[in-house]
Parts: C-alpha cells; sequence; structure tokens
C-alpha cells in the first residue's frame, strides 16, 4: 500500500531551487519508503507559478496526489505596526509568540487541512530558506505546533534560519517552538547551525537537498564538447540584491563582451529577476533565458563556458553537471558556497571584469569544473546517508 506523504510550507513562487526541493523531498520518499502519493501544500501569501508547476509535473513520473495552499493569517495590523516602530525585540518576542499560539488554533479548527495532515503517515516541512520573520515565521510556527501538539512526528528537509528568526522570536521562543520538530533536525549551511545552537537546539549540519538530486542527471560539462554556440557563452545570473544593480551589471556584461565572450542573463526565478533584466537589456543588447524547469535549467547551464551568480541555487545546478562557475560573494550564501567548495575564483562584488581577472577564470576552468564535481559528489553522499537516517527514524520508517 501506498505511503501518504505531506509537505508542509512549500514555495511555489517561481523559485526554481523551491521546486527543485518539493520533488527532492519526493524522491528521497520513493527511495526510502517505496511507492508514495504526496500531499504538497504550499505558501498562500503568493501566487504559484502555474506554468513552472505544470513543467514540474510533467517531467516527473511521481505521484503528486493534491497541491493545495495552507491556511495562511496575517499579523494584525497592531503587531506590525509594532515591528515598524522598532520597538525592544523582548517586547515584539513576547506579542508575536503569543500570535503564533492563536493562529495554531485557527489551523487545529480547519477541519479539511487539520485531517489531510493528521491521516498523513509522515509530516515533513520542506526546506530551504525558511521560518524567517513576520507572517512566514508566524505561519510555519503555528502550522507546527498544530500538528506536534496532537503527537504528530513532524521533521524538516535541510533548511536555513538567520538572526531574523532569532530576532522575531527570541532565542527562548525559538528553542520551545522547534521543540515540536522531530530529530533529527538538519540545516544546510554554517550559519543557520550557528544560530541553532545559540537558541539552544540540536541541529546538524549537512548541505542543500538539490544535491541529492544528482542521480537524475547524465549531462556532464566539458569544455571540449562545447558546439561552437555555446563555447563563448556565458550565464550571468544575478538577483538585485546584494547592491547589485543595471548600471554595474552593465559594466560586468560589457566587459565580458570585450574578450569576445556572449554574455546571457539566466533566470532560476523569473518572478523576482524578469523586472531587474528588462531595466538591463533597456541599457544594452543581451539576451535573458528564463528555465520552465529545474532540470531544464540544469541542462541548460551545462552548456555554456562558465556561469557568474550569486545566486544559491544557480550555484547548486551547476554543480550538478559540474560546470565552472564564478560566485559573486556580496550573498552570504555565495560566500559560504566559494569556502564550502573550495573555489580558486570568485567577484566580491559586481562590476567590469579586468583582463587580469578574465585570464584566471580562463585559466582555471577545468579545475573550477573539478571541485564543482567533487563538492556535489561528497554533499550527494552525505546526503544519501543523513535522508535515509531521517525517514527511518520517522514512525513510518520503523514500520517498515
Amino acid at each position: 500500500m501506498k505511503k501518504s506523504i505531506t509537505v508542509l510550507c512549500s514555495n511555489l513562487k517561481g523559485n526554481l531551487g523551491d521546486f527543485a526541493i518539493a520533488e527532492a523531498i519526493a524522491v528521497a520518499a520513493q527511495r526510502c519508503l517505496g511507492a508514495c502519493s504526496i500531499n504538497l501544500y504550499y505558501h498562500a501569501n503568493k501566487p504559484v507559478d502555474s506554468n513552472r508547476l505544470a513543467a514540474l509535473l510533467t517531467e516527473t513520473s511521481l505521484e503528486f496526489k493534491q497541491i493545495k495552499p495552507a491556511p495562511y493569517y496575517r499579523r494584525p495590523i497592531w503587531l506590525r505596526w509594532l515591528n515598524r516602530l522598532g520597538i525592544s525585540n523582548g517586547v515584539y518576542n513576547k506579542w508575536h509568540n503569543l500570535q503564533i499560539e492563536k493562529v495554531t488554533a485557527f489551523i487545529q479548527a480547519d477541519e479539511d487541512f487539520f485531517k489531510a495532515v493528521m491521516t498523513s503517515d509522515l509530516v515533513i516541512f520542506a526546506g530551504g530558506a525558511q521560518w524567517g520573520r513576520g507572517d512566514l515565521n508566524l505561519n510555519m510556527f503555528a502550522q507546527l505546533r498544530a500538528v506536534g501538539s496532537r503527537r504528530k512526528d513532524v521533521y524538516a528537509f535541510p533548511f536555513s534560519v538567520s538572526e531574523a528568526t532569532e530576532i522575531c522570536n527570541g532565542r527562548l521562543g525559538v528553542k520551545q517552538l522547534f521543540s515540536s520538530l522531530c530529530q533529527p533536525i538538519y540545516v544546510r549551511d554554517g550559519i543557520s547551525y550557528a544560530c541553532l545552537q545559540a537558541s539552544g537546539v540540536e541541529a546538524e549540519l549537512v548541505c542543500d537537498s538539490v544535491f541529492s538530486l544528482s542521480h537524475a542527471f547524465e549531462v556532464s560539462w566539458s569544455l571540449n564538447a562545447l558546439g561552437d554556440a555555446c563555447s563563448d557563452k556565458v550565464y550571468v545570473s544575478l538577483t538585485q540584491s546584494g547592491a547589485s544593480n543595471p548600471r554595474r551589471v552593465l559594466e560586468l556584461i560589457e566587459s565580458i563582451k570585450a574578450r569576445s565572450l556572449t554574455p546571457v542573463l539566466f533566470s532560476s526565478c523569473e518572478v523576482e529577476d524578469r523586472p531587474f533584466y528588462e531595466s538591463i537589456q533597456q541599457l544594452c543588447q543581451v539576451e535573458a533565458v528564463y528555465p520552465a524547469s529545474w532540470k531544464q535549467a540544469v541542462d541548460a547551464l551545462s552548456k555554456c563556458r562558465f556561469v557568474i551568480t550569486n545566486r544559491l541555487h544557480c550555484l547548486i545546478f551547476s554543480a550538478l553537471s559540474g560546470t565552472p562557475v564564478v560566485p559573486v560573494t556580496n550573498r552570504s550564501k555565495t560566500e559560504a558556497y566559494v569556502k564550502d567548495a573550495d573555489l580558486p575564483c570568485s567577484l566580491s562584488q559586481v562590476k567590469a571584469l579586468s583582463a587580469d581577472q578574465m585570464e584566471t577564470i580562463d585559466r582555471e576552468l577545468l579545475n573550477i569544473s573539478d571541485k564543482q564535481k567533487a563538492y556535489a559528489k561528497a554533499c550527494t553522499e552525505l546526503l544519501d546517508e543523513r535522508l535515509d537516517k531521517l525517514f527511518a527514524t520517522s514512525s513510518i520508517g520503523t514500520e517498515q
């Protein structure tokens, strides 16, 4: 008989990394537990990217039985104003955590949602950049408390937290709220591990769960195998956060063109990137591509000379095929990736590349590719072991 798996707090607004995480959970569940039907609940505060959801369902053989919004509540206006006024963290923590308790009761009273979750064989929170602060924090912890209060085991795929969560809930609040989450608790980066440690939450440092999907790919980057149309192509994948702006990206693009290479804007999250990329295209002639699925993204990235990016999942998608990357370390996620993967080339900010930088990158392409492959292999092996342990620890795994 098929096992029923409920995934909570998936993000389907359009980030290909989050779609990949959703599929990674389903793949791991099927590998560990056999045939499964997946109930996927997503954050209801953002519209679903229906085109990319359709692409995910078309390209996978896994069974997503239902995909529905979870109950979602906004903080009362007075609480939002308290936050904006910058009152002491201790005062805000108290009122925010009390609001979590109220929303917990609302969720427990939502019969359709609560019954579907409680009758599942396994409940698991989606990984990625989760918990956060504000309304996202409120709803995620309320769902966790609602399900955990009925002694239902709840697990989580590797996720990230930051100081924002501690500021929102307080260290004691973080410890109490995460007490409803079953061990092992996996985090995907050192910053998250340090934050939970500071709050007294026992956690294990692993890596992003998208690496567990490496088994699904046979594509492999090879400089010698690139055709004429790809050997000069450089994908530029930048989010506007981290002090990127159209003028700086323009300088970067022009410096790439000056080396007789072809820069192409590449997006792993069209809903966020398109306005930014269109503002760049008003300044210069440059193509922009928006893959419909994470699998298409991996395939496309394997067919270029190298990638410049400050997006974590663009780094990971590149690693799945061993594509050379030059991370822009104006975001903590990419800065950490450079250290973890031991990459020889990176940029501290978005700006024009010098002739020396371009020569160094070109000289290091094969070395970067080897390091990408080695890092992806190490992460995959780690996740194969740890995710199996996660499923085996759950009551559903114990029954088999």
